[in-house]
């Protein structure tokens, strides 16, 4: 293989995951195709230095198998996500890119939007229910507090599920947002919801990264 073909084979073919230390190329990630609303989910696998294809719902025979170019950021409408496609010389034509743009788009800034606003909220939060010590500069939330602020941060947390169901974003990062969800069910004392939230939390964790994964390990001890 000469210098010139080598070279194009890492730049189209090359993966970035937030996980990894440096960017990996695969046989199996270099057939996948993209999609914006993929049926498979790369993660890096720490023991075997390498990166796992895992499908994240179920597919038809003959169905082509898809993963996100840009998997740790889709929170994007399509223009930022055509320019970004440009690197690979080719244009998107999943339902998102195609059929259900307008619907799409409006999912996915409100997903950044609710973001940020989540992070506003819990951050002020958790400083204004923080017992400060003046020896260790650190604050500690108050245990039971139950205010109105909860009770926004849940309703952001249901708004991102929603719009990321919606988008067929079935990722790590719904993971984490089923986790924060059932974090905060907790605090509020609905443990009912609290519990399926976290059984859906660990189904989709089992398909991103894995059964034996530590990850999914200590997600289903907190289940069982």
């Amino acid at each position: 293989m000469n210098t010139v073909r080598l070279m194009n084979t890492v730049k189209y073919n090359e993966v970035r995951l937030a996980t990894a230390k440096f960017p990996m190329v695969g046989f199996y990630t270099a057939v996948a195709s993209h999609s914006c609303t993929p049926n498979s989910y790369l993660c890096y696998n720490e023991r075997t230095d390498s990166m796992d294809l895992h499908l994240v719902r179920q597919v038809k025979e003959g169905e082509e198998i898809t993963v996100s170019y840009f998997q740790d950021d889709y929170a994007v409408p399509k223009g930022v996500r055509a320019q970004r496609l440009q690197k690979w010389n080719f244009t998107c034509l999943c339902i998102c890119c195609t059929t259900n743009t307008a619907a799409s788009d409006t999912r996915r800034t409100a997903i950044k939007r609710l973001f940020s606003h989540y992070d506003q909220l819990n951050l002020a939060r958790m400083l204004n229910n923080a017992e400060l010590s003046p020896h260790r500069g650190r604050g500690r939330v108050s245990p039971g507090v139950v205010d109105n602020d909860l009770y926004d941060l849940l309703d952001d947390l249901r708004q991102i599920v929603q719009h990321m169901k919606d988008e067929g974003l079935y990722g790590l990062a719904m993971t984490w947002v089923l986790a924060d969800y059932a974090a905060k069910l907790q605090e509020a004392g609905d443990l009912q919801t609290r519990r399926a939230v976290t059984r859906e939390a660990l189904r989709i964790l089992e398909m991103c990264l894995g059964i034996f994964h530590p990850d999914t390990r200590a997600l289903a001890q907190v289940t069982s």
